[in-house]
């Protein structure tokens, strides 16, 4: 009997760990860019384990992400994050909380063409097709 093969690595658990503990040791080391990086991690991670099929680690991992974007000047990289955690909500069937998330960008990005079809698709999935086509 051979033994068990070894699923890929998970690259951004490794990067977002070791970033981790350079943040511990130093919170004064390049705050800006060690926050760029970590953010980038979690992000990684989290579509590293979608790709695996453990949504929910997925998406506490993009709910990491969104996180390290709290205080970020512009919106960008908070709504990036937002938009991908509705995306694995609807994956996961969490119809109430995929909705939720992707309502508020579209509050928020009204003339977004991607969010307006992310919104409308949630809407379809749970048979609401009148609130779909609005």
């Amino acid at each position: 009997m051979s033994p068990p093969i070894n699923p890929q690595p998970i690259m951004g658990k490794t990067a977002a760990e070791l970033l981790t503990r350079v943040r511990m040791r130093d919170p004064r080391f390049y705050p800006a860019w060690l926050s760029k990086l970590l953010y980038n991690s979690f992000m990684l991670w989290g579509a590293e384990l979608e790709k695996r099929g453990e949504l929910q680690q997925a998406i506490a991992q993009t709910k990491k992400a969104h996180e390290e974007a709290r205080y970020d000047i512009a919106p960008n990289r908070r709504d990036v994050a937002l938009r991908n955690l509705a995306q694995l909500y609807r994956t996961a069937e969490q119809w109430q909380d995929a909705t939720h998330v992707a309502s508020e960008l579209v509050g928020r990005y009204p003339r977004d063409a991607v969010l307006r079809y992310l919104l409308a698709s949630l809407h379809a999935d749970q048979l609401q097709f009148d609130q779909a086509v609005e």
